[in-house]
């Protein structure tokens, strides 16, 4: 979303989550206006598979002490 993080502060937020004990992170994202979650672009294509944002979520673990989690039509955990 413009104006919404980058992945780079993604990585650092989750950095600094890390020694909080936070139990996972969960990556969503879209909204009813453009809506993601339902597997639909802004400008109508489809996203692949059903995972959006399992792509940056291995991202995201890399950098993660704590499981993520990815939702779409499905949710699947990456640790």
């Amino acid at each position: 979303m413009r104006g919404g993080f980058s992945a780079d502060d993604a990585r650092q937020v989750v950095q600094w989550l890390n020694p909080l004990g936070v139990d996972l992170i969960e990556l969503s994202g879209g909204s009813y206006e453009a809506p993601a979650m339902h597997g639909q672009t802004r400008d109508g294509r489809t996203l692949a598979g059903e995972a959006y944002f399992l792509e940056f979520a291995r991202d995201i673990a890399g950098v993660a002490s704590m499981p993520i989690m990815v939702t779409g039509e499905v949710s699947a955990a990456i640790r």
